[in-house]
């Protein structure tokens, strides 16, 4: 396992095992796939909401807590 192995059989080989495993190695594939999605879902959400914190809604233009950073940076 510490030699990146995900799982491993013993031996001898038990048949209710075996045939668990793609069951399993399925679910576990399904739910790294899931994650992956709402990681970036969550990465676009947090670009989105840092963009909205930093803009007027009304005028689009950037508010006060943008020109702040703005003067920071100079």
């Amino acid at each position: 396992m510490q030699a990146g192995a995900d799982d491993y059989l013993s031996k001898p080989l038990d048949r209710a095992e075996l045939r668990a495993r793609p069951i399993t190695a399925t679910r576990v594939t399904s739910l790294r796939k899931q994650l992956t999605q709402q990681r970036e879902n969550l990465k676009r959400l947090n670009r989105e909401l840092f963009w909205q914190a930093r803009t007027d809604p009304l005028t689009r233009l950037g508010n006060r807590l943008r020109l702040r950073e703005g003067l920071e940076t100079l």
